[in-house]
């Protein structure tokens, strides 16, 4: 799987030539996830290939000429994101939108990370007060996106956990929080606590994980190795992604068949 070299025109070009069944995805911060994913399909079903478009936008752009290459066995691939909290999308039919919020949060629900921390109850305080934390941030940063305030979402997680604190709010969050629609905040906060792995921006949560883990413990784990770990042992979330992909090229090809 090449990393996004193309242009949205070329992608484009290949997909009208192809004859593998092919998934359109994002990218490039989600490579080693990816890259999982493709070997598993490879493995179930033989040939498939990833064209890595390189943003969410990109991938909306491609689906978007789709009648170009109707005859492909394409599938196409994007993380929710904040579209988890509206209906956009519902204006997209036949991508395959992500079940939490990003590719990442399918990766981090897997329950080997569980594991990792619950066997000590210093992890297990720390990763629970990060939890707890993040979301009370993420629901004040959903409440500003749904009265058309751009959220600050690239942040990273030493302006929002105090470690000195055992990840409590940082300052900066708290004044934050204090600053968005209350009302929303409230409804979002208990969403969001119910499932925290599949609605806090799974950047955060691994780089919070990363954090603690390798505060915690005498082993170094690197932040790329953490995301591949959770696609490749086993994730029923991963498997259900793999599956909707496989059918979504499956339909494509079916509905349009190739003529050889």
């Amino acid at each position: 799987m090449p990393a996004a070299n193309y242009t949205i025109e070329e992608n484009i070009e290949i997909l009208k030539r192809t004859k593998i069944k092919t998934i359109v995805a994002e990218g490039v911060d989600d490579l080693e996830i990816l890259r999982t994913i493709e070997a598993k399909i490879k493995s179930a079903t033989g040939e498939i290939n990833f064209i890595i478009a390189g943003s969410k936008a990109a991938v909306l752009q491609i689906w978007g000429k789709r009648d170009l290459f109707k005859t492909a066995p394409i599938g196409f691939l994007a993380d929710s994101d904040m579209w988890l909290f509206d209906s956009k999308t519902q204006n997209y039919p036949g991508i395959i939108f992500t079940e939490g919020y990003s590719v990442e949060n399918i990766s981090i629900q897997n329950d080997c990370f569980l594991q990792l921390i619950e066997h000590s109850n210093a992890l297990k305080i720390s990763w629970n007060n990060a939890l707890l934390s993040l979301a009370k941030w993420f629901a004040a940063e959903v409440a500003f996106y749904l009265k058309d305030s751009p959220p600050i979402l690239d942040l990273d997680v030493s302006k929002i956990l105090n470690e000195a604190e055992d990840y409590i709010l940082s300052e900066e969050a708290t004044a934050r929080i204090q600053n968005c629609p209350k009302e929303q905040w409230d409804y979002l906060l208990q969403k969001i606590e119910v499932e925290p792995l599949k609605f806090i921006r799974g950047k955060q949560l691994f780089r919070a994980l990363h954090l603690i883990i390798n505060r915690n413990e005498s082993v170094n784990f690197q932040l790329k190795v953490l995301k591949a770990m959770g696609v490749r042992l086993e994730n029923p979330h991963v498997i259900n992604l793999i599956d909707a992909l496989i059918e979504a090229t499956r339909a494509s090809s079916e509905k349009y068949p190739i003529s050889n």
